[in-house]
């Protein structure tokens, strides 16, 4: 009868055994394909980055500005005959 019991103890912690190496596994297959995903957006971001870095490259080169400015805001050279200098006064206590 003891045998019995030994046996019979020693497959149920082999089938216990069997189904957590299984969950572990079932875990590591899930953490990889959430890394994979992490890297996937981590190389869109990358991307996105340097997309808007060479955005912001172009927008400040000081022909785009120039050109901004003559188009869209209309604005003209200053020619020296057009500058004006103010002078303030202190006034003293």
């Amino acid at each position: 009868m003891k045998k019995v019991y030994l046996i019979t103890g020693f497959i149920c912690i082999h089938v216990v055994f069997a189904i957590l190496l299984i969950h572990k596994q079932n875990l590591i297959i899930s953490l990889l394909y959430d890394v994979q995903k992490l890297q996937e957006q981590k190389e869109q971001l990358t991307q996105e980055k340097k997309e808007l870095f060479f955005a912001l490259q172009k927008e400040q080169q000081l022909s785009h500005i120039q050109s901004f400015a003559d188009k869209q805001l209309q604005m003209k050279p200053l020619t020296i005959k057009e500058a004006k200098t103010v002078s303030l006064k202190r006034n003293s206590l």
